[in-house]
């Protein structure tokens, strides 16, 4: 019989494009299914029909200020919140790869919005949509990220990835800016996990870290 726990349970895996969160996602969602639970994992950016079609515009080329990925992305996880909804309903534990804290490096760093209290504006609000119980945050140098995302062979780099070295600085100084405004203002449990290593080791770490957040 699958364990279920009471009220569910929301984990957020994020940090640069090239990090290999989504890789760790799916790893631990592999463990949880091991070890008898429901996992569901679903994505920020998509993770719904919806959600899915409006990835899609966000992921153009065609020109469009910066508030515009704001207003996609506040869309896509206000669907997301409410799919989330039914999962933890009955007792699931729910993985999103990738956070609101997006918002803030990538609409709102990278992309230079102008108000940038708007965007941490809008991650707060999408934070408390999608209820989220814990999120790991993996960092590793930024050399090691640039080199993981050109190499990378297993899809296209897209809109957003293939965009050049200043930009992805100002994306990690988001990240960083964004952990501190989480946990500090939000009250949001932030995980930081090493992930320069083999994703195995990486995996080890998030097990280990995330173990508290399971029934004993």
């Amino acid at each position: 019989m699958s364990k279920t726990i009471d009220g569910g349970l929301v984990i957020a895996f994020d940090g640069p494009d090239g990090i290999g969160k989504s890789t760790q996602a799916a790893l631990y969602k592999e463990y949880l299914t091991q070890q008898g639970y429901i996992a569901h994992l679903t994505a920020m950016s998509g993770g719904t029909p919806i959600g899915e079609a409006l990835r899609q515009a966000m992921l153009s080329d065609n020109p469009r200020p910066a508030e515009t990925d704001v207003y996609i992305s506040l869309a896509m996880g206000v669907a997301l919140a409410e799919d989330l909804g039914l999962h933890r309903a009955r007792g699931e534990i729910c993985l999103i790869d990738r956070s609101p804290l997006a918002v803030i490096a990538y609409n709102t760093y990278g992309s230079q919005l102008a108000n940038k209290e708007w965007g941490m504006n809008a991650a707060e609000l999408l934070f408390k949509r999608l209820a989220v119980d814990a999120l790991v945050m993996f960092t590793a140098n930024p050399a090691t990220i640039n080199e993981r995302r050109n190499i990378r062979t297993d899809k296209p780099l897209d809109f957003y990835e293939n965009k050049g070295d200043a930009y992805h600085q100002r994306v990690n100084e988001g990240y960083d800016f964004g952990k501190q405004f989480a946990a500090k203002q939000l009250g949001i449990h932030v995980l930081d996990i090493e992930a320069e290593g083999p994703k195995q080791q990486v995996h080890r770490s998030v097990v280990q870290t995330l173990q508290p957040y399971l029934p004993s």
